[in-house]
């Protein structure tokens, strides 16, 4: 940034003669598009611009001489100048410069345009003023967007700013003195009812900028309702319920897609009361047609499960992991496989071994459409080390250790080595102590009988169980065992089990 910002100087003050002289340079039919195009450039540049008093001073002037022409398309690039000059303003220069021109352009007179760009300022300058500022000089103009009738998306972009404005005061701690508690609240609530009434308004969703609308409050719906719900008791979660089932049952995609990732949020304010509709919601999202829906719910399903699992429904829960992890798509797979041991031990806490049993078989189908991918093979085999706890003994020895085993023998080096780590915790993991030492036995007896290269992993399984069981029982059931590689007629494998010796003492 040092070393550009001498040239993005200059590119601003470059910017400034173009636009200038912008009539005298393309004719009428181009000037929007040439207008537009250096707008961006010497707002990108101004970002990139370190500025000092001087450099703002020069801004100011340029202002004043943009404001005189009264020209609409120099009034959209004054109210981009204003957020830009902003960004790397001080506060008090922000409050006292940069504020009262916001209050002129901030007017539906000037047109949407100039409006729009206000609107859009407003994120960055309250975001450099407390909250207490944007309450008192700047919450009006959102509100006048929202209400305006010359178009839906005024509306849309003042919705996108107050999320955003919520989201940078509630991690400042900035709570301000009426935002939290009571302007977002009725706004909230008015956003719901329309997001009722639009989502199963079909017509509307393709005739107007109704879709745009709706998307943006789909969009913005999970920050308004937890930075309301972390503030205020309003009853806003019966109305809340409503608009978020609605959209999330629309038939917009983007609108699902939006309501998929938000599902965490949502969960987490309304699971006190909502948990059961929720639950079965989740499992609705968790079979969209939509492919980018059920990726977005899959990302975050274990958050879902760790909110609703205590008082939703398990049932409705589990199928829509299963469905998850059964999804044709690869990427919905790997997105809910990532996190599939914290998602079972939240569902374990709240089921019984029988419904863990009847769970079980999901592996070994993860392991077939693993095949040929050692990352997701990688993956499967850490997410069955970490979840192996929740299961009863019988599916530790008939399902997970032969696909452990499978892993072993097919699997390349890395894998090889994931399989038999999780394979000694899961051994670890039998309570009862005759069934684990058969285990213990029938395990390295089937890798001291094996090829060369399976044997030659019978002595990091000997490290892996050193590490996980005490001495005493180290001893007892390990040591025997691999000393019989003392006789290995590869050279190779007893010179490794020679140099690992000294390391049990």
């Amino acid at each position: 940034a040092d070393v550009i910002e001498p040239v993005a100087f200059d590119v601003i003050q470059c910017g400034f003669k173009v636009i200038a002289g912008y009539k005298k340079r393309v004719e009428e039919k181009e000037a929007e598009q040439f207008h537009e195009m250096w707008r961006d450039v010497i707002a990108r540049a101004m970002l990139a611009c370190k500025h000092g008093p001087a450099q703002r001073q020069y801004f100011l002037l340029v202002i004043d001489q943009l404001s005189a022409t009264k020209d609409r398309r120099n009034f959209v690039l004054v109210a981009t100048l204003l957020g830009a000059i902003s960004k790397n303003a001080p506060q008090d220069f922000v409050k006292s410069k940069m504020l009262p021109y916001l209050q002129v352009y901030a007017k539906e007179l000037y047109g949407v345009e100039v409006f729009g760009a206000c609107i859009t300022t407003i994120a960055v300058i309250a975001k450099a003023l407390p909250l207490v500022d944007t309450e008192s000089y700047l919450w009006k103009y959102l509100m006048d967007a929202i209400a305006s009738t010359l178009d839906l998306r005024l509306h849309a972009e003042a919705l996108f700013v107050i999320s955003e404005i919520a989201a940078d005061k509630r991690e400042k701690e900035d709570l301000g003195k009426t935002f939290f508690k009571e302007l977002l609240p009725p706004l909230l609530l008015n956003e719901s009812a329309f997001a009722i009434r639009a989502s199963g308004d079909e017509a509307a969703l393709v005739q107007d900028d109704t879709y745009v609308l709706l998307e943006m409050v789909s969009e913005t719906f999970g920050e308004l309702l937890y930075s309301t719900a972390l503030h205020s008791n309003y009853g806003f979660r019966k109305q809340a319920i409503r608009a978020y089932n609605a959209m999330a049952v629309c038939t917009g995609s983007i609108i699902r897609r939006n309501s998929a990732y938000n599902m965490p949020g949502v969960a987490l304010v309304l699971e006190s009361k909502y948990a059961s509709e929720l639950s079965a919601l989740t499992d609705s999202l968790a079979k969209d047609k939509d492919r980018d829906t059920r990726y977005l719910l899959a990302s975050g399903l274990h958050e879902t499960i760790k909110v609703l699992a205590k008082r939703g429904k398990v049932d409705k829960l589990f199928a829509a992991l299963i469905k998850l992890l059964k999804d044709p798509d690869e990427l919905v797979r790997m997105a809910v496989m990532e996190n599939m041991a914290v998602s079972l031990g939240y569902l374990a806490k709240n089921s019984s071994s029988l419904v863990m049993k009847h769970v079980a078989p999901i592996f070994e189908f993860l392991r077939r459409r693993s095949e040929e991918s050692w990352r997701q093979q990688q993956i499967l085999i850490q997410q069955i080390e970490a979840c192996v706890e929740y299961f009863p003994m019988d599916v530790i020895q008939d399902t997970f250790l032969p696909l452990l085993k499978n892993a072993v023998v097919e699997g390349i080096c890395e894998v090889k080595k994931s399989a038999i780590k999780a394979s000694i915790v899961c051994i670890w993991n039998i309570v009862d102590k005759s069934a684990r030492e058969a285990c213990i036995e029938k395990y390295f007896a089937s890798l001291l009988a094996a090829k060369f290269a399976i044997r030659t992993q019978a002595i990091y399984a000997a490290r892996c169980a050193a590490d996980k069981f005490s001495a005493h029982q180290f001893c007892t059931y390990f040591l025997p065992v691999i000393l019989k590689l003392c006789k290995d007629p590869v050279s190779n494998i007893r010179y490794k089990l020679a140099v690992y010796l000294p390391e049990m003492y």
